[in-house]
């Protein structure tokens, strides 16, 4: 058979390959585009002892660390061999005279990151790590000042969040929109992707319709990760009926079987 390409060809004739077989009315599929309903995810984590009780471990262990911020290793090699430094003492001196001022503007944003919510770094963090553990995907929204300086990172509820596909599969790029809100029922915002050039900078013209969204697990076949509570849903439904079974013999008693013996 000869190729027939779904997709406009390129100045060269050929077609550029898609990312996966998307269903055609992806875009405009509001509630079917995903293997395992958000609603079952989270329920499954607030209602089930040992997941929720997992989840918690987990926050507990990464929010209880002694989070700081400072230069990376790569950092104070690069300061170490554009100064001509010979120890790695002489280079973080160096750094923090040079931008020291700028760690500290970063550390008085993270004790509160999102300051619309009144959230301070560790109930943002256990936020954030709950959004990854359950759904796999985490939505940031940042929001500036009218002078383009970063105020606050809101965490957008994920199951609100759908995410929009180019011709081949991939997210659109700016300024294209990569996102909707669905509220309701309907599409109530389009947002697009986090975009920077090619020395790493963001450009301002978009910022205000900026969405960041965090995928850990990604996969070739969904746009969609895999979270940790998805993949235990075999195990955690068979650990539910049980504790239902359980439940039934306070609650319906055992009484026919003290009574009717079989035959």
């Amino acid at each position: 058979l000869a190729p027939d390409p779904l997709d406009r060809l390129n100045a060269d004739g050929r077609s550029t390959p898609r990312r996966w077989q998307y269903p055609v009315t992806s875009n405009v599929n509001l509630f079917g585009d995903r293997e395992v309903p958000w609603f079952v995810l989270s329920r499954l984590a607030s209602n089930c002892d040992v997941v929720s009780r997992c989840l918690e471990l987990v926050q507990d262990a990464v929010v209880g660390l002694d989070w700081s911020w400072g230069f990376s290793k790569q950092i104070i090699a690069q300061i170490m061999q554009e100064e001509s430094l010979t120890n790695t003492a002489k280079a973080n001196a160096f750094a923090r005279d040079k931008y020291g001022a700028e760690l500290d503007r970063i550390q008085s944003f993270w004790d509160y990151p999102d300051k619309r919510s009144q959230q301070n770094f560790s109930m943002w963090l256990t936020q954030f790590i709950w959004s990854t553990l359950v759904y796999d995907g985490v939505a940031v929204f940042p929001e500036y000042s009218l002078g383009g300086e970063l105020m606050s990172l809101s965490q957008i509820d994920t199951p609100s969040i759908k995410l929009l596909l180019d011709n081949q599969g991939f997210p659109p790029r700016p300024p294209a929109p990569a996102f909707q809100q669905i509220l309701y029922g309907f599409p109530r915002g389009e947002y697009q992707a986090e975009d920077v050039d090619q020395d790493g900078n963001a450009p301002t013209e978009y910022l205000r319709d900026q969405l960041a969204y965090y995928i850990r697990r990604p996969r070739p076949h969904t746009v969609y990760g895999f979270s940790p509570v998805e993949e235990s849903i075999n195990f955690a439904t068979i650990y539910q009926a049980r504790q239902e079974w359980l439940h039934a013999e306070y609650s319906h008693g055992v009484l026919p079987q003290l009574i009717i013996e079989m035959a």
